[in-house]
């Protein structure tokens, strides 16, 4: 506060009247309180400034339009309080709009002070000397291939024995533990369980949260239209009006989607006293159920029966156009489960395209000639207004979509969002579709011709997916979807990397390249398609006396287009990172290989170590992330007897040592567990947000223990028995263990497959009490081909 001093020396000299000193104090509050506020604004002002919200830079469609990389979303002032809980969020979340969150938001990024005291040895070593217990565990494994690794080094990267040819980290070490082989809790093995524990999370979000989100999101939008429909079929009669059929395609289309979800009569658990979580209950058969009106029966049962044979391509009853019924083919890990399957049927649905162009000399591809066209932009354009004039729905909506595209990828381009922006810029928030397209409107080519060209306005990066607006293969796909189709950005980022202009003429070593093709008669070879270390390569450069690596990137213009594409992903910031699981998963990935190594142990300090672990596990996680997710249960639950032995801890049990790692992975686990309070889904499904703290948990004991090792301190049984019981699960429903990258780019029409099926071994020398001891464990097997 600054009051002059003089004034208030001067009046104090003269005695106030009552009055006079009332009006003195109501003028010193006024000051106090200017100041007050004033001292507020500095100091909110000497703080970094609130950047612009994502919202802002997204043309005006909060979180489901183009991405910017550089966008730093502020975060909504009321969150945050006095709570020293861990998951603390804050008690004032009413105000908060789901669209205006991101996952970013809550990514506190770990500040790593621990500081290394480990002993260390010299290299290179004399392992039949040096090492303890070397010839105990050459008698069980053989060691002699990597002797020379091993003294070189302190660690070999091992083929797994024959019997271990399909095994999974789980088998592998009961392999170890019944052979008394110390084990090596690897960095592989913790990033692969903390990947499975998101895709778990995240069925189990999707089938007791999102279902019944979906179900009553779809609802509603069915009951508007059909009151609608209903409206206009009084007023107007059956007649042949392509608004009034626009109206009953809405109305079938949310009929399908309720249909699709409503369980069917094998999928309801009859048995009263037997409770089959695969199932519906006969209280859920009633509650997903809804009456339909007869002239809605045939189109919109013959459309849920292509969708559930899903085998044939033929013309979409409800929709009017050709498309593949195959593409509704349910994942083995989701027909499992009643609702996951019906769940996942839907989610197909909602990603059925509203075409923005109809079959014409400009697109003779399209979809749709013009008079079926218009009707299905009516259907579009009132679901664009049913949904954003309901911000109930909105709020609902935003939340599922944040999750799907964070978890599965969705990719950037047009939803309800920018359909109602287009109506509202060109015909006024209160628009009326039925006067737009009806046929008695003169100016009707011009407003299809004026929406057409505001809906073109809106841009989506390519690197999200954005499909192209000059590409004439794209322009059937253009249009409406509520739900976005999946996406991950391996297309777009392996089809920059390849192109005839990018030629080798080491002909002798392209031959045989994943990447190289050779036109006839040609002598050189050119780049028709990326590989995996290609995605490494722009995270991360590859520094790799490697032939594989070599070869496949001994290309004029590889380097200079490696570089266009790391400047577009050095713009990314907390958010962008944050944004969805496979660039979070780079990122971790990224951290682990450009990590500082001087503070761990001596055999992880090496360059080989680098080139050969490091590249290894990045992409092993980077397949990992495109499988479906396995499920274990812990040796005690499993029905198989047998694999409940008991097994005593043998001393030299080791958890390889990455701090910086595993803090990471308990801060992007925090960052979920407070998006899913802050939407208040864990509501819904707390075994979710359980389930990322019970993992958290068992973050924190391997962190802990990790620490004990750095400071050269002896682990005790606790820690032991801890190591054990992690590893001591098995794998009852296996996912699949490849993944195939197709190239879309005129160039060639070969597949690339990335598999982790079956494992490696990993052997360390550690130092131990004074000695060197020798320990095993399984790695990622990642192979290309």
């Amino acid at each position: 506060m600054f009051i002059d001093k003089e004034w208030k020396k001067e009046t104090s000299k003269i005695p106030n009247s009552p009055e006079e000193e009332k009006q003195k104090n109501y003028v010193l509050y006024f000051v106090i309180g200017i100041a007050t506020v004033a001292a507020f604004v500095a100091i909110y002002l000497m703080k970094d400034p609130i950047q612009k919200s994502l919202t802002d830079v997204v043309n005006g469609q909060p979180g489901h339009g183009e991405k910017m990389a550089t966008s730093t979303p502020s975060l909504p002032i009321d969150i945050g309080s006095g709570d020293e809980s861990q998951y603390a969020i804050g008690t004032s979340t009413q105000s908060i709009k789901a669209e205006d969150l991101t996952f970013g938001h809550f990514y506190d990024k770990p500040k790593n002070d621990f500081k290394s005291a480990i002993n260390t040895y010299d290299l290179p070593l004399n392992i039949k000397v040096d090492v303890t217990n070397y010839y105990e565990i050459s008698r069980k494994i053989n060691l002699d291939p990597y002797i020379d690794d091993l003294n070189k080094n302190g660690f070999a990267v091992m083929d797994a024995p024959a019997n271990l040819n399909k095994g999974d980290f789980f088998t592998t070490y009961k392999y170890l533990l019944d052979s008394d082989i110390p084990v090596a809790l690897t960095e592989d093995f913790l990033f692969y369980y903390y990947q499975n524990t998101l895709k778990q999370v995240f069925k189990e979000i999707e089938k007791n949260a999102f279902y019944e989100n979906v179900w009553d999101i779809n609802k509603k939008l069915y009951d508007i239209s059909l009151a609608r429909y209903k409206k206009s079929l009084t007023e107007m009669g059956n007649v042949n009006d392509p608004a009034l059929e626009g109206e009953r395609s809405e109305l079938a289309f949310f009929a399908v989607s309720l249909k699709l979800l409503a369980p069917i009569e094998n999928q309801i658990n009859t048995k009263e006293n037997f409770t089959d979580d695969t199932k519906f209950t006969q209280q859920e058969s009633e509650t997903y159920s809804f009456e339909m009106p007869d002239y809605l029966q045939n189109d919109v049962n013959a459309e849920v029966d292509l969708i559930r044979k899903g085998s044939q391509k033929t013309k979409s009853p409800v929709l009017l156009f050709q498309r593949n019924y195959n593409d509704f083919s349910v994942p083995i890990t989701y027909k499992n489960n009643a609702k996951l399957n019906n769940f996942y049927l839907t989610l197909k649905w909602l990603n059925t395209v509203f075409p923005l162009y109809y079959r014409s000399n400009d697109c003779p591809n399209c979809l749709l000639d013009k008079e079926d066209w218009v009707i299905n932009m009516v259907a579009a354009g009132n679901i664009a207004k049913d949904f954003y004039e309901n911000q109930e729905l909105k709020n609902q909506w935003a939340i599922i979509y944040k999750f799907l595209s964070f978890f599965s990828g969705l990719r950037s381009d047009l939803t309800y969002l920018n359909y109602y922006t287009s109506y509202s810029d060109v015909f006024g928030k209160d628009y009326n579709v039925q006067n737009i397209f009806s046929r008695e409107n003169k100016n009707r080519d011009l407003n299809i011709s004026r929406l057409q060209d505001r809906l073109m306005q809106f841009k989506f990066l390519d690197l999200e997916g954005g499909l192209s607006r000059t590409d004439a293969n794209d322009r059937p796909k253009l249009g409406m979807r509520i739900l976005q189709e999946a996406y991950w950005p391996n297309t777009y980022l392996l089809n920059q990397l390849a192109g005839k202009d990018m030629i080798s003429d080491n002909v002798a070593e392209m031959k045989n390249s994943t990447t190289a093709c050779q036109d006839r008669y040609a002598v050189n070879f050119y780049r028709c398609n990326g590989f995996s270390y290609d995605i490494l390569n722009l995270v991360y450069p590859v520094s790799s006396s490697g032939k594989y690596f070599y070869n496949n990137t001994d290309y004029t213009n590889y380097d200079s287009r490696v570089n266009n594409l790391r400047n577009e992903i050095s713009k990314f910031d907390v958010f962008t990172w944050n944004n969805n699981i496979y660039w979070m998963t780079l990122d971790i990935a990224r951290s682990l290989v450009a990590d500082d190594h001087s503070d761990r142990p001596v055999y992880a300090r090496s360059a080989s170590w680098t080139e050969k672990r490091d590249y290894n596990t990045f992409l092993g996680a980077w397949t990992n992330l495109h499988l479906p997710d396995d499920f274990f249960v812990s040796y005690y639950d499993s029905k198989d007897s047998n694999l409940g032995t008991f097994h005593q801890c043998n001393k030299y049990n080791y958890i390889e040592p990455n701090i910086n790692f595993v803090e990471d992975m308990i801060a992007r686990n925090n960052m979920l567990v407070k998006m899913l309070t802050i939407l208040e889904t864990n509501k819904k499904t707390s075994t979710a947000s359980a389930a990322l703290k019970e993992l958290n948990k068992k973050l924190a004991q391997v962190l802990e223990i990790s620490k004990k090792e750095l400071n050269n301190q002896q682990l005790n049984d606790d820690d032991c028995k801890f190591i054990n019981d992690i590893i001591k699960q098995i794998v009852e429903e296996r996912g699949a263990k490849e993944f195939t990258l197709k190239f879309n780019n005129g160039l060639s029409d070969r597949l690339v497959k990335e598999s982790i099926e079956g494992v490696k071994l990993l052997a360390e020398v550690y130092q131990y009490d004074g000695h060197k001891a020798l320990i095993i464990g399984p790695v990622f097997n990642f192979k290309e081909n």
